[in-house]
């Protein structure tokens, strides 16, 4: 229903408002000049509307005379415009998803990392909000990242099992429980991954490797490790494997937990543990569904082992 209509509406509605109740001629006056005003008002504000959407659209638009439904004028040049625009908007989208993804590689070793905000991510890459919303509804569509209402965009997968379930079956668990699953589990996920294995994917963990095999401090060992193993989880493609996978390295990463396996490292331990985290690597960049399959099992058998004897000072 447009404007005039709906006037028409008021104005009979008013006349028989003021009938009804014998109110005088100027209360009907003064309410019908109000009605007058509030129809200028709506004039504008449509015609400030369509400005705007032609400026969005790359499409002038009439707002007087002609078309008052907003038909576009000189069309050629329209068509022109929107071309441009939309190569622009294209433009800066993919500029904004290739940067995003170069940071999120850059920061591949840190499970679960936090993004900065759409706008600190706008001033970093010298990009439009809009650009960085589309680029990151790709990335969350491709799995890459994950919001979380009123707590920001996170790096990986959302999380199938909420936290305070996880903390609920860390309770109930040892981490001998849990590496006995661990067992069960990655091996599988290793062959998975050197099938599925893309060329870039042996660059990444190794470059994690780097990373851990430079670092001496617990926390960031702890990271590093996570995201290796995670990353394997990843590149096996199963979304049932990944998400027991999440559980049980969730339940492992708990602050609780840590003291156990800070018990079980050592720097001779430490690299046993690393060169066998290479020898999984070089399985899965040659495809080798078994060897990877057989080098996670003995680097997890290690590290049982490891953790048997920091609990109970036996190693079997």
């Amino acid at each position: 229903m447009d404007s005039p209509a709906i006037a028409a509406i008021c104005t009979d509605s008013l006349h028989e408002w003021a009938n009804q109740y014998h109110i005088g001629s100027y209360v009907e006056y003064a309410a019908l000049d109000l009605l007058d005003l509030c129809r200028v008002v709506f004039r504008k504000h449509r015609a400030r509307t369509r400005r705007r959407l032609s400026r969005a659209r790359g499409i002038r638009y009439l707002t007087r005379g002609g078309d008052r439904r907003g038909a576009p004028t000189d069309l050629p040049r329209a068509h022109a415009g929107n071309k441009l625009l939309n190569s622009q908007q294209v433009s800066a989208a993919d500029a904004a998803l290739a940067q995003l993804r170069s940071l999120l590689d850059a920061n591949a070793d840190r499970s679960e990392w936090r993004l900065p905000g759409e706008r600190d991510l706008a001033l970093e890459l010298r990009l439009g909000r809009g650009a960085i919303r589309s680029a990151l509804g790709v990335l969350e569509a491709e799995q890459r990242v994950w919001r979380r209402q009123g707590k920001g965009t996170f790096a990986g997968q959302r999380p199938v099992v909420s936290d305070h379930v996880v903390a609920s079956m860390a309770e109930r668990t040892s981490p001998l429980e849990v590496m006995e699953a661990r067992l069960e589990i990655e091996p599988g996920l290793a062959r998975l991954a050197a099938a599925k294995a893309s060329p870039d994917i042996a660059a990444k963990l190794n470059l994690i490797l780097r990373r851990l095999v430079a670092s001496d401090a617990a926390e960031a060992m702890e990271r590093l490790d996570g995201a290796f193993h995670r990353l394997i989880a990843e590149t096996a493609g199963n979304r049932l494997l990944l998400m027991t996978f999440d559980v049980i390295d969730r339940i492992r990463l708990m602050p609780t937990w840590r003291e156990p396996r800070a018990l079980a490292r050592s720097v001779d331990k430490l690299r046993v543990t690393n060169e066998q985290h290479a020898s999984i690597v070089d399985a899965i960049d040659r495809h080798d569904g078994g060897e990877a399959e057989s080098a996670m099992r003995s680097h997890l058998l290690t590290l049982h082992t490891n953790l048997q004897h920091s609990l109970f000072g036996r190693s079997g």
